[in-house]
């Protein structure tokens, strides 16, 4: 669970106190590395993959509730920053429905645990048995505002934090406390429009790490192959 969280002020205020440090990943992701190590450690390749799937995930495929044209194009607009983020490793797809991993949808007003908030996203992460082997698996629905509180709508710039937020934790990211960052607070009166130095440290670190391990398990498979 993550939230892009606004809290009122004397302004309808604009000050967040994070429950994250500055450019940090969501501590499951500790946990599936983890746990990939310990399945290659105890020789379980298939299990250790799956693990390492979970967190660089490849094609996304989205569904897309319909809503306003501008906030439609500003949700591809943070995908592709993302993927740009990634190298094109991760690359978001729309499908329909029925064979979305991820669905978006739009809510004029928005509220978590009481909480006005710009985006809540709610994801499943897992490793699965499909068949006879194993696999990784993400699933998530994101809702994004389309308002703020007294009405307005959220211009373009304030819709495009509010994507790369909510998005971000969907890749593995966490809230984070620092301003200036798509995963920190939401400032309506300087929304951030592109990833940050920190946003792109965290999601980097991440995804090398998952890489080191998914390495290794390539290695270890090609041995196992050429053993006589």
């Amino acid at each position: 669970m993550g939230f892009l969280r606004i809290l009122t002020g004397w302004v309808f205020g604009y000050v967040l106190v994070a429950t994250a440090h500055a450019g940090a990943y969501l501590p499951e992701m500790d946990r599936f590395l983890s746990y990939g190590q310990r399945a290659l450690d105890a020789g379980h390749m298939e299990a250790a993959r799956a693990a390492t799937d979970v967190i660089l995930l490849g094609e996304v495929r989205y569904a897309l509730a319909e809503g306003p044209s501008e906030a439609r194009e500003v949700l591809k607009a943070a995908m592709r920053e993302w993927e740009v983020a990634t190298d094109g490793e991760v690359r978001f797809v729309e499908v329909p429905a029925n064979e979305a991993q991820i669905t978006i949808g739009w809510a004029n007003e928005l509220r978590f645990r009481s909480l006005e908030a710009g985006g809540v996203a709610r994801w499943q992460r897992a490793v699965r048995r499909d068949g006879d082997g194993l696999r990784g698996e993400v699933s998530a629905t994101i809702e994004l505002r389309l308002r703020v509180p007294s009405g307005r709508r959220l211009n373009s710039d304030q819709l495009m934090q509010c994507a790369l937020h909510e998005i971000g934790h969907i890749l593995g990211l966490d809230d984070s406390s620092a301003r200036g960052e798509a995963m920190g607070p939401l400032d309506l009166r300087r929304p951030i429009t592109r990833l940050s130095d920190g946003d792109l440290s965290a999601l980097r670190e991440l995804r090398s790490r998952a890489w080191n391990l998914r390495d290794i398990v390539t290695q270890a498979e090609a041995l196992a192959m050429n053993r006589p």
